[in-house]
């Protein structure tokens, strides 16, 4: 039978991201940055050549980007929680068996 308090590989991968933030950083800034040059981009088309649908657009897109990433994060946020509770139960173990 597997330890329950053995971390899942989503959870590994979590791990690996926080022990390098500048690797974290650039991933979460490039993934934002598309999308918002992107509708930026749009916008800014749509004000030079009085085209509203392209206007719409880019705020669709960056409302969309803006959604997902907010489920993005709160599914992370629930993996980290996991994370933390199999931690401290690493912990509670090892103090006992000490």
């Amino acid at each position: 039978m597997s330890d329950p308090n053995e971390f899942t590989a989503r959870e590994k991968y979590i791990i690996s991201l926080y022990k390098d933030p500048a690797l974290l950083f650039r991933k979460s800034l490039q993934r934002t940055s598309v999308a918002v040059v992107l509708s930026l981009g749009l916008v800014v088309y749509a004000f030079l050549a009085a085209d509203i649908g392209c206007g719409v657009f880019g705020y669709a897109l960056l409302l969309f980007f803006v959604i997902s990433r907010v489920i993005v994060l709160k599914r992370g946020l629930g993996t980290v929680l996991d994370i933390i509770i199999k931690y401290e139960a690493r912990l509670q173990a090892n103090r006992v068996a000490s």
